[in-house]
């Protein structure tokens, strides 16, 4: 109660100390304005961008997409708010801004949903060409709104006139200090760290139980919304919109924004915006100053082209990198509660007698298949090993249980429940699923034969949609609509008929954890926040919580970084808790990603080849490591590695997996002289061709043995 109080106390005193602001600028002496309305103006502009700066810092900075089309969400904040007020007069007040703003962010936010959905699982430069081209698309609507009657106000490539002037200091500002406060808010949370991770390693956050697809488009929906509140603000500042105002050029300004001040950084998006909206201003008064002889308007322009790339030479991650300005050194969540230090992590129980049971399972990718009939049955609290020649399929097996590939046939089964696999979709379900399918091949059709029919047409502007309905009686349109469906129908019987599988982050948060082959730790986050990101899928609290900094959410927060601190303790990893993980040495490395993996509180283990790239000393000590996580944890742990010693010395059962098929299955001893795996390792047939009636594979088991035996060197 005393944090909610805290916090209502400080929104108080900031829109007091804003509007304190806003009404001495608006000053006046003699009906002349005290303050230069010119400065006043570069000053909103400033407070504008600086909100268009850190919301798209959201999407580029913390998640790590590329996003160049920003600038749409602002045309589209900007038009939808001035139509709001442009169509109720009643509106030209304060509240009739603030609707504004709401309307046009919540416009812009269903644009950019409807833009992130299909686009966010495009990556780099594929994301950044689909974000340039809704940017364009819709400038280029808006040049055209004049010819749709309901539109026909906004002016189109003219421009919309007859915006109030409603935009002052405290409205600009506030937004501006809304977004930083959310932004900033989010970016120290669980969320947050959620969205940092996908920025640095999108796989391994999968795996830690973060829906990577979900956070990425609530990122996108998040700053859409501030791009659109903001375009409203600016809308009621210039009183006049064109839509070349929000071109390409605009979208590269706030992109070059956040990149100069340091992507990530919420401090370095806000001085940059700033700088970047009030220097080139000033700069134009040159050209009627006493320099104006001397001084041409490109000069501005090569003077921001140069000073952008000195700045990305000598210092490339911008000017503050991923750091901040804080006037507080500590926060209360960052020290430590003496009370709950030593509370030790508990991991979950499986309820079955099997954890574990691939039945039958293979993978082909083409014409290569994988993995082969795999068979594996794991136990509560066994110890398995997983071994094979290099390229057997040991990974790709992995994959599978944890939902990055799904099996072309057989089934998976975890806890008594079916992950994935040979799951036929309900009868009703598909038929709905089909009969959507077909509906939409339909829609395509029509559309692309209405394209078609409408070419040697001439129908007005105007009057442009009434040839959708006019397309319905052409037998023209009707017969793609028939072609797309009778595809769609075609196709159906390899379409729909197994439920989808279980995904990565649903896998981790049902109780399967990994850690990968070649180490997947978030490198410039630090061990602390590596291990916090686990709890992310054992969340209760949502996006919102974190951005307002909720007492529940600062509860469920102090309550994973007091696990997650007592699992650095148990890994000897607590004194480096604020040491960036890239920093650490190899075989640290490997402890924090075992550790980050525990924090799921998964009840089964996969360990990748742990020991590779160790010594022969740390080696030694990650066996003992792996034997107290399964006793303490009470887990069930799967070990791929190739060193035997290390294999053969801690697991109590082990598969062989050779050309994707599993070729022996037993204790270490069994295993270590079964001419199979032998022949496997040493590349022998298993067949006599020397005729001493003795397979040449069981010629090699007794040094092989030895080789394979741990008590040898």
């Amino acid at each position: 109660m005393q944090r909610t109080l805290k916090q209502i106390g400080v929104v108080i005193a900031v829109a007091l100390g804003l509007y304190a602001l806003d009404a001495v600028l608006n000053l006046h002496r003699n009906n002349i304005p005290v303050f230069n309305p010119f400065v006043l103006r570069i000053l909103l502009l400033s407070g504008i961008y600086v909100t268009m700066a850190v919301s798209l810092n959201i999407v580029n900075g913390f998640t790590g997409q590329f996003s160049i089309g920003h600038a749409g969400f602002m045309a589209v904040g900007a038009y939808v708010g001035a139509a709001v007020t442009h169509l109720f007069p009643a509106l030209h007040n304060g509240l009739g801004l603030m609707l504004s703003c709401i309307v046009g962010g919540t416009v812009a936010a269903i644009f950019g949903y409807l833009v992130g959905v299909p686009s966010l699982r495009l990556r780099g430069d594929y994301l950044a060409i689909v974000t340039l081209g809704f940017g364009e698309i819709i400038r280029v609507l808006l040049e055209n709104t004049d010819k749709i009657s309901f539109t026909q106000y906004m002016g189109g490539s003219i421009g919309f006139t007859g915006i109030p002037k409603l935009t002052n200091f405290f409205w600009v500002f506030g937004l501006a200090a809304i977004a930083i406060a959310l932004s900033r808010n989010l970016k120290r949370s669980l969320h947050g760290l959620a969205f940092l991770s996908i920025r640095e390693d999108e796989i391994a956050a999968g795996a830690m139980g973060v829906n990577t697809t979900r956070v990425k488009v609530t990122a996108f929906v998040l700053a859409a919304f501030l791009a659109g509140a903001a375009g409203s603000l600016y809308a009621h500042n210039e009183a006049f919109l064109e839509p070349k105002s929000f071109n390409f050029v605009l979208s590269i300004n706030i992109v070059v924004m956040i990149v100069l001040g340091g992507l990530g950084s919420i401090t370095g998006a806000v001085l940059t915006a700033v700088f970047f909206t009030a220097v080139p201003e000033y700069l134009r008064m040159a050209n009627s100053g006493p320099i104006a002889q001397y001084y041409k308007d490109e000069y501005r322009l090569v003077t921001f082209a140069l000073l952008l790339a000195v700045t990305m030479l000598l210092r490339p991650q911008g000017i503050f990198g991923r750091g901040e300005l804080t006037l507080f050194r500590k926060r209360a969540e960052d020290i430590p509660d003496p009370n709950a230090a030593d509370a030790k992590p508990t991991a979950r129980s499986s309820v079955t007698a099997r954890v574990l049971n691939c039945a039958q399972v293979t993978k082909k990718f083409g014409g290569l298949t994988a993995v082969d009939g795999l068979n594996i049955e794991l136990r509560p609290g066994e110890l398995v090993g997983l071994i094979g020649p290099n390229g057997a399929g040991k990974t790709t097996a992995f994959n599978l249980l944890t939902g990055v590939y799904e099996p072309t046939t057989g089934e998976i089964l975890f806890d008594g429940a079916q992950l994935s696999g040979d799951r036929p979709t309900p009868p009703n379900r598909r038929i709905a699923l089909l009969a959507c399918d077909a509906l939409l091949a339909g829609l395509g059709g029509y559309l692309i034969g209405t394209v078609i029919y409408s070419m040697p047409l001439s129908v007005p502007p105007s009057e442009v949609f009434s040839v959708f309905g006019m397309a319905l009686k052409s037998g023209i349109v009707w017969t793609f609509v028939a072609i797309a469906i009778i595809i769609s129908l075609i196709s159906a019987p390899r379409r729909r008929r197994n439920l989808p599988g279980t995904r990565t982050f649903a896998c981790s948060n049902l109780g399967i954890s990994r850690t990968f082959q070649n180490i997947r730790l978030f490198p410039e986050l630090t061990v602390l926040e590596n291990v916090l990101v686990g709890a992310y899928g054992r969340r209760k609290t949502n996006v919102f919580s974190a951005m307002l900094q909720t007492p529940a959410m600062f509860r469920e927060e102090q309550s994973a970084r007091a696990r997650a601190r007592a699992l650095l303790k148990e890994f000897s990893l607590d004194k480096q808790e604020r040491e960036e993980a890239r920093n650490l040495p190899y075989g640290d490395q490997r402890r924090l990603e075992i550790a980050r993996a525990l924090m799921t509180r998964p009840k089964l283990l996969l360990l990748d080849e742990p020991a590779a790239g160790m010594n022969p000393q740390e080696k030694v000590q990650l066996m003992a490591l792996i034997r107290k996580v399964r006793d303490d944890f009470d887990l069930t742990i799967l070990l791929i590695e190739h060193d035997m010693k290390l294999v053969m010395g801690i697991c109590e059962r082990i598969y062989v997996l050779d050309y994707g098929r599993i070729i022996a299955e037993g204790t270490p001893s069994e295993i270590r002289s079964n001419p199979r795996v032998i022949a496997a390792y040493l590349g022998e047939e298993m067949g006599d061709a020397d005729g001493d009636g003795v397979a040449d594979g069981q010629q090699k088991v007794s040094a092989s043995s030895t080789a394979m035996n741990p008590s040898v060197g």
